[in-house]
């Protein structure tokens, strides 16, 4: 009895803390399970000062739709993402993609899920895909960071990944430096479906790491239209963001 007394004390005067998922501090947790209240509030802020694109899901600080949805809609059906490619979203996927730190792929795919369930019905989803590298890119990395947060995705919405189903058949150049233009020239025919029983008819969630001018994951739409994909949703966990209100 004496011993709880202590510890409510000292839960009121010392906060707990722990490790957080994405950033490795130890801090006061955030209301998402594994993140810290500093992680938690940076990407509070940018639901707070903007919203989402209802087509590309790119965030606009007025407006429904993005400058570029409105001048032209993509293939697919809706995207969605957990927040802008800034901050501690990009510092946690550059860790995961370039340094190999695997397991930050945990809490990312787990936010991104909680995304995808706020933005898309997911009981109307049949599978899973991930953007795929190609093979020789694959090799010297070792995995697809794609690949996986699609895998944490999928525990946590309970829908099957499908790995093998699309394939990047050519190799590209860096899209770094491209333009929109260059970005759509280096992608076309560079996927493959496989398996394209697996797709027929059916709804699909198209999970990448990184949105940025939409070319990668709309010359994937575009192939999994073409072989009897019905609807594509794709979901990544950084975007871009349009500082400007849309008039």
């Amino acid at each position: 009895m004496f011993g709880t007394w202590i510890k409510e004390i000292t839960d009121l005067v010392i906060p707990a803390v722990a490790t957080c998922q994405l950033c490795g501090s130890r801090r006061k947790p955030g209301k998402y399970a594994g993140l810290c209240c500093i992680c938690q509030k940076e990407l509070d802020y940018w639901e707070e000062k903007y919203h989402q694109c209802d087509i590309c899901g790119r965030y606009i600080a007025g407006g429904v739709v993005c400058p570029v949805c409105s001048e032209k809609k993509p293939p697919f059906s809706m995207a969605t993402a957990v927040g802008p490619y800034r901050g501690i979203l990009k510092e946690s996927l550059c860790s995961l993609k370039f340094r190999g730190d695997r397991k930050l792929s945990v809490p990312l795919g787990k936010l991104l899920a909680q995304k995808i369930r706020f933005r898309v019905n997911v009981e109307d989803m049949d599978l899973i895909i991930p953007v795929p590298l190609h093979k020789d890119k694959l090799q010297g990395r070792g995995f697809n960071q794609a690949e996986l947060i699609a895998r944490e995705v999928s525990r946590e919405i309970r829908k099957p990944v499908a790995n093998r189903i699309l394939i990047k058949k050519r190799d590209t150049t860096s899209q770094t430096h491209l333009s929109q233009k260059e970005r759509e020239a280096n992608l076309k025919n560079a996927f493959y479906v496989m398996d394209r029983s697996r797709i027929q008819g059916a709804v699909i969630l198209l999970v990448d790491d990184i949105l940025t001018t939409g070319s990668t994951v709309s010359e994937c739409t575009r192939e999994l239209l073409k072989w009897g994909g019905e609807k594509i949703f794709v979901a990544t966990v950084a975007t871009g963001i349009h500082f400007y209100p849309t008039e």
